[in-house]
C-alpha cells in the first residue's frame, strides 16, 4: 500500500489514491507493490526490500546515496496478521520529500498525519517532518513505558502484601507480567537505540539544509527526549530486577 500526504493549510492532508507521487510531503510505503517501488524509485529513491533492512548490519543502516539520506530504524508495531512484532522501518530523506517503508504498523505512523501541525519542527520541510515523527514516535515510546511502570506497580502491590506467599497463583500471575513486561521494554530499548543512532546521523547531515540552524535546535530537543526516555528505561529495567 502506499499513502500519499500533502501540505494543507493545517499540517498534512491524505492525498486520493492515485495521486502522483511528486504532489506528496510524505510518502509512506507499507508492504508496497512493485508498482509502487517503481512510482517513488522515479523520484530517485531506492526502496530497500525488507530483506534487505533485516539482512543490513547496524553499522550500515545509516548511509546517503546520490543525495538521499537513508536511516532504517527497528520499531515494534503489529504485524498484517495484527501480531505484536519487532521489525525495520526505512526513513529515507529525499530532496522534496519524506519517505518511509514499513512491513508492519508501528501505531505513530497511523497518527502522525492528524498531529504533524502541533509537531515543534512543523511540516515546511521533509526534514521537519522526519523530526515531526521521531516526536511521534518518542511520544509512543513513552506510553509504553509509563505503562509498564503501571503494571509493576500493580504488580508490587500483590507480590508484596502481606499475604502474597500464600497465594501461589498470585505470583505465578506475577510472574506472567513481569515477563511481558520485560519484553514490551526489551523492545522500547532497542528502538531507542536505533532511533539514537539515526538522530545522531540525521543531526551530523543538517550542514546544508537552508533551515539547518532552526532544524539543529529541533534536533537536539529530540535527542534529549531520547535520553531522557533512555533513563527511564534503565530504571523501569532494575525495578523489572528488583522484582523478580
Amino acid at each position: 500500500m502506499i499513502f500519499l500526504y500533502g501540505n494543507g493549510p493545517k499540517g498534512l492532508v491524505e492525498l486520493p489514491p492515485g495521486s502522483d507521487v511528486h504532489a506528496a510531503a510524505w510518502i509512506d510505503l507499507y508492504c508496497p507493490t512493485e508498482s509502487q517501488i517503481a512510482e517513488v524509485a522515479a523520484l530517485g529513491v531506492q526502496v530497500p526490500s525488507l530483506a534487505d533492512m533485516e539482512e543490513i548490519e547496524i553499522s550500515n543502516r545509516l548511509y546517503r546515496d546520490d543525495g538521499v539520506d537513508y536511516m532504517i530504524v527497528v520499531l515494534s508495531g503489529l504485524s498484517p496478521d495484527r501480531l505484536p512484532v519487532l521489525s525495520p522501518v526505512a526513513m529515507i530523506l529525499a530532496p522534496q520529500q519524506l519517505v518511509t517503508v514499513r512491513h508492519h504498523s508501528p501505531r505513530p505512523f497511523e497518527t502522525f498525519a492528524a498531529r504533524a501541525d502541533k509537531s515543534a519542527s512543523g511540516c515546511a520541510s521533509p526534514a521537519a517532518l522526519f523530526l515531526g515523527l521521531i516526536e511521534e514516535i518518542l511520544g509512543r515510546q513513552a506510553d509504553h513505558l509509563e505503562a509498564a511502570g503501571r503494571e509493576l506497580d500493580a504488580t508490587g502491590r500483590h507480590v508484596f502484601g502481606p499475604d502474597a506467599t500464600k497465594k501461589p497463583d498470585v505470583l505465578e500471575q506475577a510472574l506472567s507480567t513481569i515477563g511481558a513486561q520485560g519484553e514490551v521494554l526489551s523492545r522500547v530499548r532497542l528502538g531507542l537505540l536505533t532511533l539514537e543512532r539515526a538522530m545522531a546521523y540525521y543531526s551530523l547531515s543538517l550542514d546544508d539544509r537552508p533551515d539547518a540552524k532552526a532544524l539543529r535546535l529541533h534536533a537536539k530537543a529530540r535527542q534529549r527526549d531520547l535520553q531522557a526516555l533512555e533513563v527511564h528505561a534503565d530504571f523501569i529495567s532494575s525495578r523489572l530486577s528488583f522484582t523478580t
